[in-house]
């Protein structure tokens, strides 16, 4: 009778964790555009979303204030 017992609760711990595996399996992963239209401030390095862009020229800035002092510093 134990080792009936034994083998019905070592059955229901595997389906359960077999149950779990499969669950987070199915779940969506994080919404991968938020990796997508990343842009790099030439003053920085940051990465930054390409909504939020400064451009001068070719470059692109994360903000106004680094645009401003990238034109200051090639005067």
């Amino acid at each position: 009778m134990f080792l009936l017992r034994t083998l019905a609760f070592v059955a229901l711990i595997v389906l359960l964790f077999y149950w779990l595996r499969r669950a987070r399996a199915k779940t969506p992963e994080r919404n991968s555009t938020s990796t997508q239209g990343l842009l790099r401030c030439t003053f920085c390095a940051v990465n930054f979303p390409a909504s939020e862009a400064v451009t001068v020229d070719r470059d692109v800035y994360c903000c106004e204030a680094h645009s401003l002092a990238a034109q200051k510093s090639r005067e």
